[in-house]
């Protein structure tokens, strides 16, 4: 291995600094996506009960509970997807393979990855964290994308449900009260 310079060293702590600042964000957005999964979850059955519970709800309910079950069902989906990790192929087949890729790091035998990493230059191994964090940061991209629609889809759901219990009440009490 060559001797590494102060300005190298320098490249290396920076592209480390990027490195560490792409894994701390997707941790973030993994918390999010299990806060999400949770209360997508939680409300989806308390929307489903509602929907299929003995009362027999007023026809314009079970339109809103279906609406609900639908928006809360993508929210669920899209925040499960958030912490499945998927990549592009375009950002994970690269010559030669990234060394800190996951992907590329389990496909390899271990002594002959940790020979050729060792072998490395500073030049290639700067190109490497590059390389990773532009591949950590389109997946951060993708993952924000994901939540930021479960989100949506979470508010869209819990509105519907409101909507829903309120017309329910509303159309029990006036044919409740008609009686």
């Amino acid at each position: 291995m060559l001797p590494a310079t102060h300005e190298s060293e320098q490249n290396l702590d920076y592209c480390r600094s990027i490195l560490e600042f792409n894994n701390s964000k997707i941790g973030e957005i993994d918390t999010k996506a299990s806060f999400l999964t949770t209360t997508s979850g939680i409300v989806l059955v308390l929307a489903g009960s509602l929907l299929f519970s003995d009362g027999h709800p007023p026809f314009w309910s079970q339109v809103l509970g279906i609406l609900t079950i639908v928006f809360l069902s993508l929210s669920f989906w899209l925040a499960v997807r958030v912490v499945m990790p998927a990549t592009k192929d375009d950002v994970v087949e690269r010559e030669p393979p990234n060394d800190f890729f996951f992907r590329h790091v389990i496909n390899n035998d271990r002594d002959k990855y940790i020979e050729r990493v060792g072998q490395r230059t500073p030049d290639q191994i700067r190109a490497n964290f590059l390389n990773e964090s532009y591949t950590l940061g389109a997946i951060l991209s993708t993952k924000y994308k994901l939540v930021r629609r479960s989100s949506v889809f979470l508010t869209i759901g819990i509105s519907l449900l409101v909507v829903q219990v309120i017309v329910w009440f509303l159309v029990g009490s006036v044919v409740g009260g008609a009686g």
